[in-house]
């Protein structure tokens, strides 16, 4: 995987990222609460990828592409097949909410296995 992506996958999953509340915790921000919506929710990685107002249009995108038959759409299944990683990656550039840290994150593709013929 590259870099950049390796870096928003760490960070996505620990919550060790650029949003309020990780900031609020590291008393970075004075509040944990996204500013872009009206939910009054703390902002996290699941708020930001799955509920947030502001990103909606997004949100459903990235739902519509991340589908689980039977299993909500959380954060673990976004993250538990690689063909998943384009939405993701795409989703994560067309916010542009990392774009200060990580710049835009290159879109992955599976490797092809060319040992096959």
């Amino acid at each position: 995987l590259p870099c950049r992506l390796t870096s928003l996958i760490t960070q996505l999953v620990t919550s060790h990222i650029v949003l309020n509340a990780h900031l609020h915790c590291i008393s970075k921000s004075p509040s944990p609460i996204c500013t872009w919506c009206n939910l009054q929710a703390p902002k996290t990685v699941n708020h930001l990828l799955l509920r947030c107002l502001t990103h909606q249009p997004q949100c459903i995108a990235l739902a519509r592409k991340c589908k689980h038959p039977g299993k909500a759409m959380t954060l673990n299944t976004i993250l538990s097949c690689p063909e998943q990683l384009v939405a993701l990656t795409t989703f994560i550039n067309k916010t542009r909410w990392l774009c200060k840290t990580l710049g835009i994150i290159p879109l992955w593709t599976l490797p092809t296995d060319n040992n096959h013929t």
